[in-house]
């Protein structure tokens, strides 16, 4: 059995036997030590020191201590610090992973010293003023140059970045992948995209030519983190000389970069995360002809426009890209059409939409018939890898872009993603549910292909609408994964308790046999959550489900939970009971 244990690669908790049973390591050590013979003490030792030194490597890959968000004593602060730098302390060697949400000079000094194999770090700076993070972080980063550090995520609660935090963090020399998150409350601590200078990008891309994947952005705080006041004007002062020497040695490293790159290479960039305050189209340029190997990107347009021309020089420079991601809230023009899109990037295989509403799927049919003549003449092949679709956003007719992306989509689609608001108003145009004739004879070209399907927050003109639907999309061969709403569960028993007779009442009229994961979101509007009675009809519709998530709260009359009534009924499904917040449920 430890031989055994020696084959347990180092990304793995789990082991499978000969008889094909998988066995967790704290089961495998029950089931070792029931077999020990107790009375041979010495054989009992050598076993245990071996199997420490083969299974604790792999126990300690990951560190991620649980803390609460909300921890405000200092007592428990500190009590969880002294906890986490102990195990660092003992288990540092093997710690490749290493999730840190107490941050202080103290703590990332015990990391430095205890972590030298250390490749990711997550680092969440929640409760210090601006300028000790970005001091600590500095220092910190700075005593990496020899670690193996490929990848860090930081989480500061900042308005603004501070140019100097990426100069710390260009000092590592294997960095391939960076994500900066600036956490604020609300809108008064800045606009989103305020933080970032464009040429930030240029500079920090120049300084690390190994980079491969690069994320500024702005999000929202969930929590509302204690800020600490500034009242140590010393050790300010201490940051801004260190501020202002680090600006020198940045100025000093960029010359001296430029003057070795008067032929400047191409980036090694695989993934561009793009949201400035103002679209810079000539930084956003000079990215783009540098980075022949991007795979992703994700461009967040906000109040202003974009050049036509930028998406024809993407297409030439950029012919690897796979995953598009499109932000346009506000924007004076629309994005590229997904016909568009087609032709531009033949190798496009996932494109997401925020935030436009006037979403045109009817030429698909004439693009992918331009792009397989265009492959058929060039590669010899003209079929289109675009597999992912999701669109989010307020849209007028979600349905009728829903019905015409399944009309006139290409024939491999697998996954789509509609998370649009339904609106009704909008500048004075108004919208309104309509009736489709041919929603039960239209030809759906994915009936073979699409795996996933999340459509919650579709609405339907009335309940014979609605069955009208799902009766189709119970012609999907493929279909494992679907997220649906209550309203789509009210819909179809109101329309079966019509059509069916009385000792067919109970259930939908639907069967969907495929499906091996279920999500059923509450009805926002009405504050209604999942009952029993409406799970057991929808689980009745799907016999082979592995997988039920829902929204529930307690039952009034009796107290307990939806969910443990559930796992009472249908042991082996595995049943996620969530508790709705009414405010962004559903989001992915």
């Amino acid at each position: 059995m430890i031989a055994a244990i020696q084959t347990i690669p180092d990304d793995r908790r789990t082991i499978t036997s000969a008889c094909s049973r998988t066995l967790g390591i704290v089961e495998l050590r029950e089931f070792i030590f029931f077999y020990f013979d107790f009375h041979d003490l010495k054989r009992v030792g050598a076993v245990c020191r071996e199997w420490n030194r083969i299974v604790t490597p792999t126990l300690w890959m990951t560190f991620n201590p649980r803390i609460a968000d909300d921890i405000s004593s200092t007592k428990d602060l500190n009590s969880a610090r002294a906890r986490s730098e102990q195990l660092i302390r003992r288990h540092g060697i093997h710690i490749r992973r290493l999730y840190c949400r107490i941050v202080d000079k103290a703590f990332l000094g015990v990391v430095v010293q205890a972590c030298p194999y250390l490749e990711f770090m997550h680092l969440a700076f929640n409760t210090s003023p601006s300028w000790v993070s970005y001091r600590t972080l500095d220092r910190f980063f700075r005593k990496l140059p020899s670690t193996r550090l490929s990848s860090i995520s930081i989480e500061i609660s900042v308005p603004f970045l501070e140019f100097s935090l990426l100069w710390s963090v260009a000092q590592l020399p294997h960095l391939e992948e960076l994500a900066i998150a600036l956490l604020v409350k609300n809108k008064r601590d800045g606009t989103p995209g305020s933080f970032i200078r464009p040429v930030y990008y240029i500079d920090f891309l120049a300084l690390c030519p190994s980079l491969k994947s690069i994320a500024i952005q702005q999000e929202r705080s969930q929590s509302s983190p204690t800020r600490q006041p500034i009242t140590f004007p010393r050790r300010l002062k201490f940051y801004e000389l260190d501020n202002e020497q680090s600006y020198k040695d940045l100025e000093a490293a960029l010359a001296r970069r430029r003057i070795q790159q008067e032929h400047p290479k191409d980036y090694n960039l695989r993934t561009l995360v793009y949201n400035p305050p103002s679209l810079d189209t000539l930084t956003f340029r000079q990215i783009i002809k540098r980075s022949p190997l991007l795979t992703r990107l994700e461009l967040r347009v906000q109040k202003h426009a974009i050049e036509k021309g930028i998406w024809s020089l993407l297409s030439t420079c950029c012919p690897q890209l796979q995953d598009l991601e499109l932000c346009y809230r506000d924007a004076h023009e629309r994005p590229p059409t997904l016909s568009e899109c087609i032709l531009l990037f033949p190798r496009l295989e996932s494109i997401c939409i925020h935030d436009w509403r006037d979403l045109d799927f009817s030429t698909l049919d004439t693009a992918l018939l331009e792009h397989g003549e265009q492959q058929r003449t060039e590669e010899g092949r003209g079929h289109h890898p675009l597999k992912n679709v999701c669109l989010r956003g307020d849209s007028g007719s979600p349905l009728t872009t829903l019905l015409d992306l399944m009309k006139h989509g290409p024939s491999g689609l697998e996954n789509v993603v509609i998370r649009m608001r339904t609106i009704y108003c909008d500048y004075g145009r108004r919208y309104r549910l309509v009736h489709y004739p041919d929603l039960k004879t239209a030809p759906w070209r994915c009936l073979h292909s699409l795996v996933n399907l999340e459509m919650a927050t579709m609405r339907f003109v009335d309940s014979r609408q609605t069955r009208e639907f799902f009766t189709r999309v119970q012609e999907f061969t493929a279909l494992r994964s679907l997220r649906i709403s209550l309203y789509h569960i009210l819909d179809l028993a109101e329309e079966a308790d019509m059509n069916l007779g009385p000792e067919e009442s109970f259930g939908l009229g639907v069967c969907f046999p495929t499906v091996r994961r279920l999500q059923v979101e509450p009805k926002l509007d009405m504050g209604r959550e999942i009952r029993v009675l409406d799970a057991r009809m929808i689980m009745d519709c799907v016999p082979l489900v592995a997988y039920f998530e829902c929204w529930s709260l307690p039952m009034r009359d009796s107290g307990k939970d939806v969910g443990a009534e559930l796992r009472k009924l249908y042991p082996r499904v595995e049943i996620v009971d969530r508790r709705p917040l009414y405010e962004g449920v559903g989001e992915a």
